[in-house]
């Protein structure tokens, strides 16, 4: 039984995106504007591959499927979690993704509840979470115009914050940032706004105007954990799907877990099992053992899904 199964990532062209990846990790030699990094994914927009051992270039769909030991014999049927490193260069859409319900019913998926765990910012760098509307429908009237965002909460941010946001949350990332993004394995977005920007067939980016006003919540701010860089150990969210906790490593330290965790390293350079990893690689410890190992001087980010 493999232990631990590492993973390829997959890259994505975004319209917002830039060359972090290229100029910054080292992850590709892409001249396209890459925004996202899908880290661990079953996702079949984008999947994971195995990187050697005994299921070498298998997709991780197809483990998760075949080998279901390997992962507690989930009641999942799909793999459940999605994580992401994100860089953005330009202002993200406004957008509020489903819950449960709502995306099985209407797009066959999960909904989509993530939390953002800020990397670095840039001076200034801002986020919209939430808004902060009397009436859902005076929202619901400025979708799509500008006059939305005058109903947005806008947060500047500082490295080492974690955001939750759950299903039905209006939010938006800003430019000069990098984050870290644990979610359910959807791919489900419905943009509210999106600066009347245009794709590079000149043309206007949907909008998704009346699935996006069927899922909107209340308002208001979800709480961050701040200045985790400093703290040895933290869990910054544990929610109905995942509990995704940050460590620093110094020196070696031993993890134990009863099932198995999606491990991202996020700054530093950190070993297990012999391979060298760094910012954005990822691996998933398997129930083969409820023990691992992790030296070298850095920063993991560790994800438990609970379904």
């Amino acid at each position: 039984m493999e232990d631990i199964l590492f993973l390829t990532s997959v890259f994505k062209e975004r319209i917002w995106g830039g060359h972090y990846f290229r100029d910054i990790l080292g992850k590709t030699a892409s001249g396209e504007k890459i925004g996202e990094m899908w880290c661990v994914s079953a996702h079949p927009e984008g999947e994971s591959r195995i990187s050697g051992g005994l299921y070498h270039n298998q997709k991780l769909s197809e483990v998760y499927q075949n080998e279901p030991q390997l992962f507690g014999n989930p009641i999942s049927k799909e793999f459940p979690i999605l994580v992401k490193v994100i860089a953005t260069s330009d202002d993200l859409s406004v957008q509020v993704h489903p819950d449960d319900e709502y995306a099985r019913s209407h797009e066959n998926q999960f909904g989509k509840t993530e939390g953002w765990l800020i990397l670095s910012a840039g001076q200034g760098a801002r986020i919209m979470l939430g808004h902060h509307a009397e009436k859902k429908e005076e929202l619901v009237a400025s979708l799509g115009t500008a006059k939305l965002m005058q109903y947005l909460n806008t947060i500047t941010v500082q490295p080492g914050e974690f955001y939750p946001i759950p299903a039905g949350t209006i939010h938006a990332l800003g430019k000069d940032l990098v984050i870290l993004e644990i979610q359910q394995s959807s791919d489900v977005t419905y943009r509210l706004y999106d600066y009347d920007r245009l794709d590079k067939n000149n043309l206007p980016r949907q909008l998704h105007l009346d699935k996006g006003a069927a899922v909107i919540k209340e308002g208001g701010v979800p709480h961050s954990v701040s200045n985790f860089l400093n703290e040895k150990e933290a869990v910054l969210w544990d929610n109905q799907y995942f509990r995704v906790q940050t460590f620093s490593v110094a020196g070696s330290r031993n993890i134990s877990l009863a099932s198995y965790g999606i491990f991202n390293v996020i700054s530093g350079e950190i070993t297990v099992a012999d391979r060298k990893l760094v910012c954005g690689d990822s691996f998933i410890k398997t129930t083969g053992s409820n023990d691992i190992t992790l030296s070298g001087q850095g920063r993991v980010a560790l994800t438990e899904s609970k379904i």
